[in-house]
């Protein structure tokens, strides 16, 4: 009923449950290694993604830039000409001006000379 001393008795760890154990743990390993795989694919997704937003948003920026550049140069064009045609017509007012001024500045000569020789006569 006690055995003998030389019997052999079952070790923990061997046999059918002690096959089990490694196997077990290469699979858990195996599984970790997918989790850490799909995780590295998450991240590599959503850094690229990012980076696909990020370029996005330069190239949108890169657009804007440009159009805004485009209707201020526009507007600068229309804000010049406007400007331009004021100095135009300012111009041609002030040349008006001074022609009358010379005219009336004519007629006061020919006046003074007029009355000088009434004068003298």
């Amino acid at each position: 009923t006690g055995g003998s001393e030389t019997e052999e008795r079952p070790v923990p760890g061997e046999g059918r449950l002690g096959a089990e154990a490694p196997a077990k743990a290469e699979q858990e390993e195996l599984a970790d290694a997918r989790e850490e795989e799909k995780a590295d694919r998450r991240r590599r997704r959503r850094r690229e993604k990012r980076q696909r937003q990020k370029t996005t948003k330069r190239e949108e920026a890169a657009r804007a830039e440009a159009s805004s550049s485009d209707e201020f140069a526009a507007k600068r064009a229309a804000w010049t000409a406007a400007w331009n045609e004021r100095e135009r017509e300012r111009l041609e007012w002030c040349r008006e001006e001074c022609e009358r001024l010379d005219r009336e500045e004519d007629a006061r000569q020919a006046a003074l000379g007029r009355a000088a020789a009434a004068v003298a006569d």
